[in-house]
C-alpha cells in the first residue's frame, strides 16, 4: 500500500529548484464558488483596471487585495447612482470576506446587496445572494438563520431553474445535518447535491459534495461508500482546470483521504493516487501565481496523506518543506499545523526526543493565535474539540519521556512540563467558553502555586488519556506521578452516571460509582496522603470530571470530605494562593426569593440572607431592589469583601445562555464579571464570590466550565456555587453554617466548607449527598 513515492520527490525536488518567490497573504477558507456563478456586469473603461484585477486576485486566492480593488470599483458605481451594480460588487466583495473567515463582515454586505437587488429587480442574482448569506450564518454557528435564508435561496432558485445555485444550497443543508450529527440525512443531501451539481455541469460543487459525503460516511462506518465518494471526487476535480478553488478543493478532498485512511486501511486504492496527483498538480499552480501560502498548505496535506498511509520518513519530507514555507510569509497558523503534524510523524516513528520538541514549537506558535482560533468556532464545535488536543498530546509524549530517565530533577522537570502544558489547555478552554482572550490573564501576577503548598495540603491534578488515568499531585516543594489503568470512556461513563444518582435523593444507586472513582483518582495517592498528614486536597478538575463533586468520591466506609478539606480550581495559574484577609468582612447580600419570569420562589433565602446579616457587617438588596443597576451602583459605593448572591443561577454550555436571576432581568457572566471587576479597580477584589442557588446540565462538561471559570472571570478569589440546585432549606443552613465557620481565624474557606458540610449530613433530612455535595469551592481554599 503506498501513495506514488516518485510523484512526492519529483515534486519536492521542483519545489527546491524554484526561484519564485510566493507573496503572503491571509488565511483563505473557501467553501464555495458564489462568485463564480454570478452573472457578468457592464464595466465603465475608468473602472475596468480594478474590477478586472480584483477578479484575478480572487481567482488566485488574495481575498484581501481582491476587496481592496472591488471597493474602488464599488464605490465608483454607487456615487454613479448605479445601485444595481453597486449590489453584485457587494455581494462580491461578501464572497471574498467569506473566503476569509470575516463572516460577520459578510453579513453586513450582503444584507444592503440584497434590499438593492430587490430595489432594482435583479432576481436573477437574489438566489446566488440568499445562499451566500446562507452559508455565511451556518458558518457563524447561526443554524436557524442559516436554515432560513437557504430555504429562501432554495426556492428562488428554483422558480428561475437556477439548478447550480440548488446543488449548493443542498450542501449546505447537509452541512446543517451532520452539524446536529443527522449524517445519515446529511449523506443524502450531499448525493442529491453531488448528482445535481454533475447533471449541471458544476464539478467543483460536486467535489464538494462528495468530499462531505465522505466525512458523514465515516461518521457512521458506511465504508464502501467513502471508497465510491473519493472516486468521485478526485474524478471531478481532476476534469477541472487548475484555478485557486479547485486546489483548495483538492486540498480538503485529501484531508478527508487522509482521515478515512486512519480510520480504514482498506479505503486505500489507486483513487488515492489521483489525490496525490491533484495535489501535484496544485504545487504547480501554487508557484505560477505566486502564492507561498497555497503552496505550504498543499506541501503539508501531502505529508499528511503520506502520514495516513505510514510512509513516515516521506511525510517528514514534504512537512519540512511545507514548514521552510510556512516560516517565509511568518504564517503562524501553518507553522501551528505543521509542527503538530511533524510531532505526530515522529511519535509514531517513536522517537519521542523529536516529537517532544516538535510539539514544542506547536504548543508555541499556537499560543499568539490561540484566541484567534477560539473567535473562529461556531456553536457547539469548541476549541478543544479542534485544536486543544495538541496540549494533552504533548504532556503525554512528556510524561512518557519521564519513564525513560532515572535522574529525579529531570523526572520532576519533565512532570513539571506536562503539568504545565496541560495548564496551558486549560487556559485555552476557558478563552474558548468566554470568547475573551484576557479571562485567562486576571490572574497573571499571582505568587506560583509550586512555592505556597503547605506541607499539609496537596494539588491534584488528573489528567485522563485514552488509555489510562494520570493522577500529578504537588506536594511541598515536589511532584509525583501516579499511572492508573483504566480508560478515559471508563471514568466518563462512571462520572455520568454518578452525577444523575446523586440527584435521586431517595436512593443509594450512586455509590458504586463513587467507589469506583475513588479507587481510580484517590487509593493510588492515599498512602502517601496519609504518610505526610495531609488534610486539604485541590483538585484541578477537567473534562468530565468538573461535572461531580470530589467530596462524594467513597472508599466503602466513608465519603472523601469526612477525611479532607476539599477545593477545586480550573487551573493552577489561575488561582490566587494568599489567605482569607479576615479582619473587618463586608458583605453585599442580594437575593430573590419571588417567583419572577418564571421561575420558582426560592422560601428559604430570606431566612438565609437574615442569618448572615447576623454575622457580618452587610448591605441587603432584597427581591425589588434586586437589580443590576443597584448592584453595580453599591460596589461603587463600598469595597465588599464578599458578594452573596442567593437567586437562580444557570450554567449551560454557551456563555450567552448562562445568568443569574434578578427582579427585573438576567444577570450574564460577561455581565457579573464587569460588575465584580468595579470592586477589583476599587483597590481590593472580591474575596468571595458565592452562587447559592446554581443549576448546571447533568453531562455537559462545557456549562461546569462556565461555572468552574466563574471566579476566574469574576476576578473573585474564591467562589462557592452548586452545580445543581437543591432544597433551598438545605442549602440556606449549609451556607449559614459556612459564613460562621469562616469568622475563625484559624479555619480555611476549605476546611470551613467541610464543616458545613459535615452538619448537612448530621441532619437526618439532608444526610443524603445529593443535598450536601453540590456545593463546591472554586479558586483560592485558604
Amino acid at each position: 500500500m503506498k501513495v506514488n513515492y516518485y510523484l512526492g520527490i519529483l515534486l519536492f525536488l521542483i519545489l527546491l529548484t524554484s526561484s519564485s518567490s510566493f507573496a503572503a497573504i491571509g488565511l483563505p477558507l473557501a467553501s464555495s464558488d458564489e462568485v463564480g456563478l454570478a452573472a457578468e456586469i457592464p464595466i465603465p473603461e475608468h473602472i475596468r483596471n480594478e474590477y478586472q484585477l480584483a477578479q484575478l486576485l480572487f481567482n488566485k486566492g488574495y481575498f484581501k487585495a481582491a476587496i481592496r480593488h472591488w471597493r474602488i470599483a464599488a464605490s465608483a458605481y454607487r456615487d454613479s447612482g448605479d445601485q444595481a451594480n453597486y449590489a453584485i460588487l457587494l455581494h462580491k466583495i461578501a464572497s471574498a470576506q467569506r473566503a476569509m473567515g470575516l463572516n460577520d463582515r459578510a453579513i453586513q454586505g450582503l444584507q444592503v446587496a440584497i434590499k438593492l437587488a430587490k430595489e432594482n429587480d435583479l432576481n436573477s442574482i437574489l438566489p446566488m445572494m440568499f445562499a451566500n448569506l446562507g452559508g455565511a450564518y451556518l458558518s457563524m454557528g447561526d443554524v436557524e438563520v442559516a436554515k432560513k435564508w437557504l430555504h429562501e435561496a432554495r426556492v428562488t432558485a428554483l422558480l428561475d431553474n437556477q439548478l447550480a445555485i440548488e446543488a449548493s444550497v443542498l450542501n449546505d443543508m447537509g452541512s446543517i445535518k451532520a452539524y446536529n450529527e443527522d449524517y445519515a440525512n446529511a449523506l443524502k443531501d450531499f448525493r442529491r447535491a453531488a448528482t445535481l451539481a454533475v447533471d449541471n455541469s458544476r464539478l467543483l460543487i460536486a467535489a464538494k459534495a462528495e468530499t462531505n459525503a465522505i466525512l458523514a460516511a465515516l461518521k457512521i462506518n458506511q465504508f464502501d461508500t467513502v471508497k465510491s465518494n473519493l472516486q468521485a471526487a478526485a474524478l471531478h476535480l481532476t476534469e477541472l482546470n487548475q484555478t485557486y478553488q479547485v486546489v483548495t478543493a483538492g486540498i480538503k478532498l485529501a484531508e478527508a483521504a487522509s482521515k478515512a485512511l486512519r480510520r480504514n486501511t482498506d479505503l486505500y486504492s489507486e483513487h488515492i493516487l489521483d489525490i496525490n496527483t491533484l495535489l501535484n498538480r496544485g504545487v504547480a499552480y501554487a508557484i505560477k501565481v505566486d502564492n507561498t501560502w497555497l503552496a505550504s498548505q498543499i506541501l503539508g496535506t501531502l505529508a499528511g496523506l503520506y502520514q495516513s498511509v505510514e510512509q513516515y520518513d516521506d511525510a517528514l519530507v514534504l512537512n519540512s518543506k511545507a514548514v521552510k514555507y510556512a516560516q517565509q510569509i511568518d504564517s503562524t497558523e501553518l507553522l501551528y499545523r505543521w509542527e503538530r503534524q511533524a510531532g505526530q510523524i515522529y511519535a509514531a516513528k517513536n522517537d519521542v526526543d523529536s516529537a517532544i520538541q516538535a510539539y514544542r514549537l506547536a504548543v508555541n506558535a499556537l499560543q499568539p493565535i490561540r484566541h484567534q482560533l477560539t473567535m473562529q468556532n461556531i456553536g457547539k464545535f469548541s476549541f478543544m474539540g479542534i485544536e486543544g488536543g495538541v496540549y494533552l498530546e504533548l504532556a503525554d509524549l512528556l510524561l512518557q519521556k519521564s519513564s525513560t530517565v532515572q535522574e529525579p530533577k529531570k523526572i520532576a522537570d519533565y512532570l513539571f512540563e506536562a503539568r504545565d502544558t496541560v495548564e496551558l489547555q486549560k487556559e485555552a478552554e476557558l478563552q474558548d467558553y468566554f470568547k475573551d482572550r484576557c479571562v485567562a490573564d486576571v490572574k497573571q501576577q499571582i505568587t506560583q502555586i509550586d512555592d505556597t503548598i503547605a506541607s499539609d495540603t496537596v494539588v491534584l491534578y488528573p489528567i485522563l488519556f485514552p488509555d489510562r488515568a494520570e493522577l500529578l499531585v504537588s506536594y511541598a516543594g515536589s511532584i509525583k506521578r501516579y499511572t492508573v489503568p483504566v480508560k478515559y470512556d471508563e471514568i466518563t461513563e462512571n462520572v455520568r452516571a454518578l452525577r444523575i444518582k446523586l440527584e435521586k435523593l431517595t436512593t443509594r444507586q450512586y455509590l458504586p460509582y463513587a467507589r469506583n472513582l475513588y479507587n481510580w483518582l484517590i487509593a493510588p495517592i492515599e498512602p502517601d496522603l496519609q504518610a505526610k498528614n495531609i488534610t486539604t486536597i485541590v483538585v484541578i478538575a477537567g473534562q468530565s470530571l468538573r461535572t461531580i463533586p470530589m467530596s462524594v468520591l467513597h472508599d466503602g466506609n466513608e465519603f472523601l470530605i469526612n477525611k479532607y478539606a476539599l477545593a477545586t480550581t480550573p487551573g493552577l495559574k489561575l488561582t490566587d494562593p494568599r489567605p482569607l484577609r479576615r479582619g473587618e468582612l463586608k458583605v453585599l447580600l442580594t437575593g430573590l426569593s419571588e417567583s419572577v419570569q418564571g421561575f420558582p420562589p426560592l422560601n428559604y433565602v430570606k431566612g438565609e440572607l437574615d442569618e448572615i446579616q447576623d454575622i457580618y457587617i452587610s448591605k441587603l438588596l432584597f427581591n425589588r431592589a434586586f437589580v443590576t443597576k443597584s448592584i453595580s451602583d453599591s460596589l461603587q459605593e463600598s469595597n465588599y469583601a464578599i458578594t452573596h448572591i442567593a437567586s437562580h443561577s444557570v450554567f449551560s454550555g454557551d456563555i450567552n445562555d448562562s445568568y443569574i436571576l434578578t427582579y427585573d432581568s438576567k444577570i450574564t457572566v460577561n455581565q457579573l464579571g464587569q460588575l465584580a471587576n468595579i470592586s477589583h479597580n476599587r483597590n481590593r477584589p472580591i474575596e468571595l464570590l458565592t452562587l447559592s442557588a446554581c443549576q448546571t446540565a447533568a453531562g455537559d462538561d462545557r456549562a461546569a466550565l462556565g461555572l468552574a471559570g466563574v471566579a476566574v472571570k469574576s476576578g473573585a478569589r474564591s467562589a462557592l456555587a452548586s452545580l445543581w440546585s437543591i432544597n433551598d432549606r438545605a442549602s440556606s443552613i449549609l451556607v449559614a453554617e459556612f459564613y460562621r465557620q469562616l469568622l475563625h481565624e484559624n479555619i480555611s474557606k476549605a476546611e470551613a466548607l467541610k464543616l458545613a458540610q459535615a452538619k448537612l449530613m448530621k441532619d437526618v433530612r439532608y444526610r443524603h449527598p445529593g443535598y450536601w455535595s453540590p456545593f463546591l469551592l472554586i479558586g483560592n481554599w485558604l
